[in-house]
């Protein structure tokens, strides 16, 4: 890892880093391979860096981070006990092998220097940068050809203005000159070698390429995808007691339920004798619903691509066929995805005598070689927690060949955030091309319909561990063709 002194002092016109790139920088560092399996890292980054950047450092102590980040009781001695201390050394350890790998080609350093705990924000040094940022460019100008010679020339000279280290006249000419080459008409671009300007340009400039492989089908101009989560049914007492629906058919938030109506409906009638007056509630979703959200709002918002967010009840079939859909959660918690015909490998299963609460399971219709046919949930036998879920990442024909519906949902609401943040992040999409693509005189490609299969470990109810179990390409279904 490049630390604080590889930085130089003497650098003074450093381009100065907003609070927005700070957060992003800190986010793609939790999102790697290397902090995914270690979640107390993940937390105790996190939270000394989200307080430096909200410009609350003087916060940041040994004693707070214990209380906060690690759960110390309020009598602990930090002087006895030294977690703090022994993590804060494997997260600066932590954070050095990221450097080293997966953050090779980082312009921004977080570091947390020795001696206490603030972190620390910083561009790497004029010539280490030039030459980090050179090598990425310099791979996507030999994909781009004269195109990305000019591309890669461009960032250079620009970068050395912006750096101060001004050319004179000769340089603004030079600049201008280039800005001119690139976005001249289309029909001079052609004849230099250049590629059109355009959405798929700012695509392949905003997020990995493994992503823009996975996603470029919701990332086409005029998609405008939306992303629907799901939100269950439930007759609610006076006490805000919940009692699971069976059906669909209820009326708005707030509306008294019939007695009649709300045993037909209730999953439990004996509970329903004792409740008292009841009403329909429908505004409740999962926490992993919630985070799954902000998963993909992230990776459309670096792809700066339009996006519409709905309640799955909201969603309609004409939404479906103006728009690519990104359902979150299964089948079962999404009644309208539940009526569609899809063509799938896998699907999400709750058994009529099953109880609801971890009852579903995925059922493996087709299985191949090594393959179970049955992926349920996993306990611990003693204490009956909750270890291992199971989730899908579902790319399927939406209404028409040119709409999609993807779905990417758990068996529960910790299977379903597991989904899309694999799914949105570098390292799933990277796995999914090398498992289920295949190669093209262009170059490896993904199968426009497919279905991935995840093992989801949990530890105190979160996402401990994410691991691809399988996948199977699928072929264009009823759905597709019902649209031509």
């Amino acid at each position: 890892m490049i630390d604080s002194s590889s930085v130089s002092e003497n650098h003074q016109h450093e381009i100065p880093i907003s609070p927005s790139e700070q957060r992003q920088q800190l986010q793609r560092i939790l999102q790697s391979g290397a902090f995914r399996n270690a979640p107390g890292l993940q937390k105790f980054l996190d939270y000394v860096t989200c307080k430096t950047i909200d410009g609350l450092s003087g916060e940041i102590k040994e004693y707070a981070i214990g209380a906060d980040v690690f759960g110390k009781p309020a009598e602990y001695d930090t002087r006895v006990d030294t977690t703090v201390r022994v993590q804060a050394n494997r997260l600066r350890e932590k954070l050095k092998r990221y450097y080293e790998g997966e953050g090779s080609a980082d312009d921004i350093l977080l570091t947390i220097p020795k001696g206490h705990y603030i972190p620390s924000f910083s561009r790497r040094a004029a010539i280490a940068g030039d030459q980090v940022i050179d090598n990425k460019i310099l791979t996507e100008a030999k994909a781009l050809g004269p195109a990305g010679r000019v591309r890669l020339g461009l960032a250079r000279l620009l970068r050395s203005q912006l750096a101060g280290f001004s050319s004179g006249i000769l340089g603004l000419v030079l600049l201008l000159g280039g800005l001119l080459l690139l976005f001249r008409p289309a029909a001079n671009r052609a004849r230099a070698g250049l590629s059109p300007v355009g959405r798929d340009t700012l695509l392949a400039d905003s997020i990995d390429s493994p992503l823009a492989a996975l996603w470029s089908d919701f990332l086409k101009q005029g998609s405008s995808p939306i992303v629907a989560y799901s939100n269950s049914e439930f007759l609610a007492t006076e006490n805000s007691d919940l009692l699971r629906v069976q059906s669909e058919e209820v009326d708005n938030a707030g509306a008294p339920a019939r007695s009649d109506v709300a045993r037909r409906l209730s999953a439990n009638r004996r509970l329903l004798d004792h409740a008292g007056p009841v009403f329909f509630e429908d505004l409740y979703t999962g926490t992993g619903e919630v985070m799954a959200v902000f998963y993909i709002t992230r990776l459309f918002t670096q792809a700066h691509s339009p996006l519409g967010v709905k309640r799955c009840r909201l969603v309609t079939v004409s939404d479906l066929s103006q728009h690519d859909v990104i359902f979150l959660g299964s089948t079962v918690e999404n009644n309208l995805l539940a009526k569609l015909p899809l063509t799938q490998d896998f699907e999400f299963v709750l058994p009529p005598n099953a109880p609801h609460l971890w009852g579903c399971r995925v059922v493996n219709l087709h299985p191949q070689p090594g393959e179970s046919s049955l992926y349920e949930t996993e306990r611990d036998r003693k204490t009956q927690v909750l270890r291992a879920d199971y989730a899908l990442v579902s790319f399927l024909p939406g209404l028409g060949p040119s709409r999609r519906i993807a779905v990417l949902g758990g068996l529960t609401t910790i299977g379903t955030q597991a989904a899309a943040d694999f799914a949105s992040s570098a390292a799933g999409s990277a796995e999914l091309l090398a498992r289920l693509g295949t190669r093209t005189p262009a170059g490896i490609r993904l199968p426009p319909f497919f279905q991935a299969l995840l093992r989801v470990d949990i530890m105190k109810g979160d996402v401990l561990r994410v691991e691809y179990v399988t996948g199977h390409v699928i072929q264009a279904g009823p759905l597709a063709q019902a649209g031509t």
